[in-house]
């Protein structure tokens, strides 16, 4: 009988064999791709850099990635000739100690205190305010006695690629134990948008022209160096220290060998929906810029659909910023929606829709940008490669600028802007007029910044006199405007003299104009001219 069976039992282990490896198979499978999530969106989050990541999501086999991984963990040990890697050790004990003491609602390696724990260790000295409460302000905080959230200052005496005598705030607005890495110093304070308390020094005395202007740097007080060192003020205190600070306290550190291979991207060529690509250059410090990438469409080009009511236009929108040898430095993707109402929609569609994402670049190199827009309604889309060339503004023997930007809008930011809301450089928002064109009647606005003007050394003043001039076609002088008594100029330190002008286009009659900003430092006997061309185009019809 069992001869009989034998054949039959064979047959049914060769038949569920395969069906049983094939479980395990894929059961391992599962195991190995948990294990590297994990590893990538876990354990390495915020020490891995773009670049690597890429590569690694490229990597299709377990082997590869266990490869990938062990070199990962090699090109961070400070000493390769040991048989403990302490970079490992240190990160994962890092790790351990942010879920043990920040945990709030989510672990603790989720939260900002953990994300600068684990980047940057422990620091030096913690300055702790658990209950908030009562709070005097330093007077580079306004002065006066207000009311706070819990806070606390980390102090760190040198941190590598942001120097020494570091600070980093973190704020409990929401009393869930969760401080949030703060931007400004004025995020603590409990009382911002109560009207009518604990106002600062310069509110009392009505040198600030309300709350919206509180902080540092906004219209109405006089800055000036000697002024600067008197008040206790420095440059970090900057929204351009502060936001290299901030940029810079929350990146992935530098590895021993940077260099990996060459990420292959596809050129796309299609290009059935027309945009505007533009970016300019503003100094952060000798090795940064700030570089706001701005897309703008016209209404008139997007599709409409009726939807609960109103007539609504989707536009999602992707950049990536890479190097010269293809290495990532940057990306980003947004959705900029349209909606008008039936009665307003032919006036809508004489609008343009703008999007605006700032980046943070390294100061003298060449990146490659690729912009892509897709209509959702109508699936059209188009794409634009363009060459961005970061300068560099690290010559303390010559006057240099930003970028001259043309404007329809500049205005304060709110205080609790935050370094990537859109349109904000430093404290104020600029909205950007691609195209240069303005309608008849319209007020033009100019930003720009200049580095290096030299200052009396008695007074710590600079002696400057600041020409706007425009010209007609013809190269006419039409208006012009020059003055000394510093009304362009919005802020001024050592580093930089921010100037701000609106100039009414009232009279000059549509054609294409010439806007040259001229400066003469007259202490260091140095003149900078920078130049934009614009265009008056007429009304638009009005249609109800």
């Amino acid at each position: 009988m069992l001869a009989r069976l034998l054949p039959l039992l064979l047959l049914i282990l060769a038949l569920g064999a395969p069906a049983a490896a094939q479980d395990d198979d894929q059961r391992r499978q599962e195991e190995s791709e948990d294990y590297f999530k994990k590893w990538l969106e876990t354990d390495v989050k915020y020490i891995i850099n773009d670049e690597e990541k890429d590569v690694f999501n490229s990597l299709t086999t377990p082997e590869e990635k266990e490869a990938f991984i062990e070199q990962f963990w090699f090109r961070r040990d400070p000493n390769p000739n040991t048989a403990n890697n302490e970079f490992k050790e240190e990160h994962y004990r890092r790790i351990a100690f942010a879920n043990e003491r920040f945990q709030s609602g989510k672990p603790g390696w989720m939260t900002d205190r953990g994300r600068v724990y684990i980047i940057h260790g422990e620091p030096d000295y913690i300055e702790r305010h658990p209950s908030g409460g009562s709070y005097q302000r330093p007077i580079q905080e306004g002065g006066t006695r207000t009311f706070t959230y819990p806070f606390e200052v980390w102090h760190y005496r040198h941190i590598e690629g942001m120097g020494g005598d570091i600070s980093l705030e973190f704020v409990d607005n929401s009393f869930s134990g969760e401080y949030r890495l703060a931007l400004r110093p004025e995020e603590k304070d409990m009382l911002l948008y109560i009207s009518g308390t604990a106002p600062t020094i310069w509110e009392l005395m009505r040198v600030d022209s309300g709350r919206i202007d509180r902080g540092f740097f906004h219209p109405g007080l006089e800055r000036n160096a000697a002024w600067l060192n008197k008040h206790g003020y420095s440059s970090r205190d900057t929204p351009f220290a502060r936001y290299s600070r901030f940029a810079l306290a929350t990146r992935a550190p530098d590895v021993k060998f940077p260099d990996l291979r060459q990420i292959v991207s596809t050129n796309l060529t299609y290009n059935e929906l027309p945009f505007q690509v533009d970016s300019s250059y503003i100094r952060i410090n000798d090795n940064q810029v700030l570089v706001p990438v701005a897309v703008q469409l016209e209404n008139k080009d997007l599709t409409f659909e009726l939807v609960n009511g109103v007539h609504q236009a989707k536009v999602n929108i992707y950049g990536v910023i890479r190097n010269m040898v293809g290495r990532l430095e940057g990306e980003f993707e947004e959705t900029v929606v349209a909606e008008y109402p039936p009665n307003l929609l032919q006036r809508g569609l004489q609008i343009k829709s703008l999007y605006q994402k700032n980046n943070l670049l390294e100061a003298g190199r060449r990146y490659r940008l690729d912009v892509v827009v897709k209509d959702q309604n109508s699936n059209r889309a188009g794409v634009l490669q363009t060459g961005l060339i970061v300068p560099r503004f690290d010559k303390e023997q010559e006057l240099m600028a930003s970028s001259l930007i043309l404007s329809k809008i500049i205005e304060p930011a709110p205080v609790n802007a935050k370094p990537d809301d859109l349109f904000v450089i430093g404290d104020l928002k600029v909205w950007p007029n691609l195209g240069d064109s303005f309608y008849e009647g319209e007020e033009l606005g100019s930003y720009m910044q200049v580095y290096n003007i030299e200052q009396d050394q008695a007074t710590q003043l600079p002696d400057v006199s600041i020409t706007y001039s425009l010209q007609n076609g013809k190269g006419e002088v039409v208006k012009e405007v020059e003055e000394r008594n510093g009304d362009a100029i919005q802020y001024f330190s050592p580093y930089r003299m921010v100037l701000v002008r609106h100039i009414p286009l009232t009279d000059l009659p549509q054609g294409t104009y010439n806007l040259s900003v001229k400066v003469k430092d007259h202490i260091g006997e140095r003149v900078l001219e920078e130049e934009a061309r614009f265009e008056i185009i007429p009304l638009p019809e009005t249609t109800q």
